[in-house]
């Protein structure tokens, strides 16, 4: 994994209503980059709020390395739903297509269009009206990172694990497991 300093929940949060604004401005596929690496960050900060507090070395380490496998980390954590991990994924190749491709590729391209169109979310923000590809990407980038900061004040870090010590004279079923300065047999 690249090692990068990451903003914290609070730092993502204030600053996502001027991000995407500013994104109307930008290309499709700058819109689609910026939108996702903000997305990525936030599910980040979700999983982050799980781990041992001053873990933060290990925790960058122990992280899944790309965001299809942080996002089935969070499902399986039971910090997204099915629907919400289908549209995740979906934005993920949204954002693969964009990112690794040469051509010009727009949100009115057929495949973009597709996929957009088929996010769940994208139902519930729509409530009715007709919304364009790239309007129902940024407003469904827009709730889902909402929806994992918002997770974030309600999540507990992890209690640090027990150690324990196993001489060479213990047996398997006797070995002592030590709880900060307290041994117990």
């Amino acid at each position: 994994m690249v090692d990068r300093s990451r903003p914290g929940a609070e730092d993502l949060s204030a600053k996502q209503k001027d991000l995407l604004e500013s994104l109307d401005a930008k290309s499709d596929r700058e819109v689609v980059i910026i939108g996702h690496g903000y997305l990525e960050d936030a599910l980040c900060a979700m999983l982050d709020a799980l781990f041992v507090e001053d873990a933060e070395e290990t925790a960058k380490r122990a992280l899944p390395g790309n965001f299809l496998a942080r996002c089935d980390l969070a499902y399986a954590l039971g910090l997204v739903g099915p629907k919400m991990l289908i549209d995740l994924r979906r934005l993920g190749q949204i954002r693969n297509l964009f990112a690794h491709r040469w051509q010009t590729l727009r949100f009115s391209s057929p495949e973009i269009e597709e996929t957009c169109r088929a996010l769940f979310h994208g139902e519930l923000i729509a409530d009715g009206q007709a919304l364009d590809a790239r309007r129902r990407y940024l407003k469904v980038i827009g709730l889902l990172s909402t929806h994992m900061l918002g997770k974030v004040s309600s999540l507990k870090h992890r209690d640090r694990g027990n150690d324990f010590r196993w001489t060479a004279w213990d047996t398997p079923s006797s070995f002592v497991v030590t709880e900060g300065n307290k041994e117990q047999d």
